[in-house]
């Protein structure tokens, strides 16, 4: 009689290469019937012989496979206790009783002899009961119990009342005063030694650190960083983006370009700016607005003009996009922060607004996800830009002399890579169909609505200026703009009555995208007075191309062919030689001058200068005396050689050299 069995009736074995199941094990007659699975049939196999094919691992017991942890980490040694543990603890299960003593004492060394364990290696009963009965309430994931185990080696080694201490600090000063790691260590020191702790009672700085470690990082982002802060990081893509119709949702952005603009006298103005809606079905951009200035900052007016853009319905085949829509999506940037950009949306077009923070791109994924092809298409149109702004790298004095392009080039260079460019390229996004094509489609199922009727101008100036002077003469002056009206005169009047003062305080409406009229609010009734540029502008203009000749008095173009030609007229440097200003230098001068030039980089040129009236009188006395001593040299010479002068001249007059001549 065998004492221990490694199986038992009802237990599924593989032996060669069948599996089956046994159905009665006769111990007497060294009898096993095994019922095998493929060919329904019932063999009966030698008790012993099934015995040592177990030993020699030609037979394996086939158990059931319980759901074990994937991709968890695991060491070579808890990889090791891991399939240990899988060894006894499957064995154990296939009995009544896995848990009883007597059983595990025959079991034990038969699954250790024939999993090769030895020694030490070998559980005793008692560990194993142990083992089975945590891995029983870890539902059998032997992983999962031994990762478990990892948590015991973290606990606290500090007693109590200190950890208490070390906890409240790190609520007060690390928490809640949003204070550093080493104010927080610095305050549990000062702490235990106000309560009477020795200095070695006190925990070291690393394991202060390591409390704060173990925090949960969200509860440290909300109370450290605020609740905006705790949103992104907490926030989690767990969708794809719903599937929009037409004009449902239009996102809203200014994108700035490191491009300088003249005006049409060749005066640099500033560098451009673009705010632009994208609707999110047909990634078309259904309005834009272009803004020069010297400042990259965003206005209302400025944004105001690109939400006007894509509401009107363009004369414009080409481009067909522009509707209103039902939502806008614009972050909270002073430019659309503004309340006459509010109440454009609400009140005019009827339609839904949604703010969202600055600076967070998922909130607004789609337009943020486009600026970037839409700044390549731009600067691929337009070779002026000088890529991304990096304040180290470029200045407006950079802008200034890369400047080339006029404001109404610029604006069909932009109006090419808008309107054909983007809107012909293929998109991922789109399934490689151009916004052109999307939108053409879904126009036709669903048409959009344009904004029939312009709200009044004097509705369109969204910047309100306040304690502005109004004076009865020159009128208001707003950006070195004047605007006079004679109902404005008679406003001044009015309120000051008979005293002699001629100005009184006012608040002003402007756009700084249209100079051509504000609107001034009469202190008394709120109601609007348009007031007209005293320039009596006939199209639109913004203040900063009437102002373009005060910012670029430096740089100006003084050939009108270099814009069309887009070519520069590069100015001579000036010269930063050392020496005298002149290397022009009298005849006759004194050494101490030719010394001092020689030593300089110029090279001396005997040559007289006109202005110098001294120089002139000097340098004529001295040539005076040198022409009297060269004509007395002379004279002496010719009575020596006067024989020679005669036979020579009666040669030439026999050769007749003069009459030829």
């Amino acid at each position: 009689m065998v004492d221990y069995l490694p199986f038992n009736v009802g237990t599924s074995i593989s032996y060669l290469s069948k599996i089956g199941q046994i159905k009665f094990i006769d111990q007497r007659n060294n009898l096993v019937g095994v019922y095998e699975n493929h060919n329904d049939k019932l063999v009966q196999y030698k008790l012993s012989e099934l015995l040592e094919a177990y030993r020699q691992r030609e037979l394996s017991i086939v158990t059931d496979i319980y759901p074990q942890s994937k991709g968890v980490t695991l060491t070579n040694a808890e990889l090791k206790r891991v399939e240990k543990i899988d060894s006894f603890c499957q064995q154990a299960r296939l009995h009544e009783t896995p848990q009883s003593l007597p059983m595990l004492e025959k079991m034990i060394p038969i699954v250790a002899e024939h999993h090769g364990y030895e020694g030490k290696d070998i559980p005793k009963p008692k560990t194993l009961q142990g083992w089975y009965r945590e891995w029983a309430l870890h539902n059998y994931d032997t992983v999962q119990m031994v990762i478990s185990k990892r948590t015991g080696r973290n606990k606290p080694r500090l007693p109590d009342d200190i950890e208490d201490i070390i906890k409240n600090c790190i609520d007060i000063i690390y928490l809640k005063e949003k204070k550093s790691q080493k104010a927080t260590i610095q305050s549990v020191r000062q702490t235990m030694l106000e309560m009477g702790y020795s200095d070695s009672d006190i925990p070291d700085s690393n394991t202060i650190r390591v409390r704060i470690k173990q925090l949960d990082p969200v509860m440290v982002t909300r109370k450290r960083k605020g609740e905006l802060t705790h949103r992104e990081y907490t926030r989690a893509t767990i969708s794809h983006h719903p599937k929009y119709n037409l004009l449902e949702r239009v996102e809203c952005d200014v994108m700035h370009l490191n491009i300088g603009v003249l005006d049409n006298e060749g005066y640099y103005i500033g560098s451009l700016s673009i705010a632009f809606c994208l609707d999110t079905a047909t990634r078309a951009i259904i309005g834009y607005a272009l803004m020069v200035s010297n400042k990259k900052k965003e206005t209302a007016s400025f944004v105001l003009e690109a939400l006007l853009h894509s509401v009107i319905k363009k004369n414009d085949d080409d481009y067909p996009f522009g509707g209103i829509a039902h939502l806008y999506a614009q972050d909270n940037g002073p430019g659309y922060r503004d309340s006459g950009n509010k109440k454009f949306i609400e009140m005019v077009l009827k339609a839904l607004l949604q703010m969202l923070p600055s600076r967070k791109g998922w909130g607004k994924p789609f337009v943020e996800a486009e600026v970037k092809s839409i700044r390549q298409h731009i600067s691929d149109e337009v070779q002026a830009d000088l890529g991304k702004f990096d304040s180290k790298k470029f200045s407006e004095d950079t802008l200034k002399s890369t400047a080339k392009l006029t404001i109404e080039q610029v604006e069909e260079k932009i109006y090419d890579a808008l309107c054909y460019t983007y809107h012909d390229t293929p998109m991922e996004a789109l399934k490689y169909q151009t916004p052109r094509q999307v939108w053409a489609e879904l126009a036709d199922r669903t048409p959009p609505i344009y904004l029939e009727r312009l709200p009044n101008p004097q509705e369109l100036r969204p910047i309100l200026l306040e304690n502005k002077a109004a004076n009865s003469v020159k009128g208001v002056q707003v950006l070195y703009q004047t605007f006079q009206c004679n109902q404005l005169q008679e406003l001044v009047f009015e309120i000051n009555g008979n005293r002699a003062l001629k100005s009184i305080r006012v608040c002003v409406e402007v756009n700084y995208y249209d100079a051509r009229a504000i609107n001034v609010i009469d202190p008394r009734t709120g109601k609007r007075i348009e007031v007209p540029n005293t320039k009596h502008l006939a199209e639109r203009r913004s203040f900063y191309q009437l102002n373009a000749f005060r910012n670029g008095l430096r740089k100006r173009i003084e050939n009108e062919a270099t814009i069309a030609t887009e070519k520069r007229i590069k100015q001579r440097a000036e010269s930063v030689r050392k020496g005298p200003k002149t290397n022009f230098v009298p005849i006759g001068s004194s050494k101490s001058v030719w010394d001092d030039l020689n030593k300089s980089v110029l090279s001396p040129h005997e040559l007289m200068p006109e202005h110098d009236k001294e120089s002139k009188r000097f340098a004529k006395q001295v040539a005076d005396s040198e022409h009297k001593q060269s004509k007395s040299n002379s004279h002496d010479s010719n009575s020596d050689n006067s024989s020679r002068f005669e036979s020579q001249s009666k040669q030439v007059k026999k050769s007749g050299g003069f009459d030829a001549i």
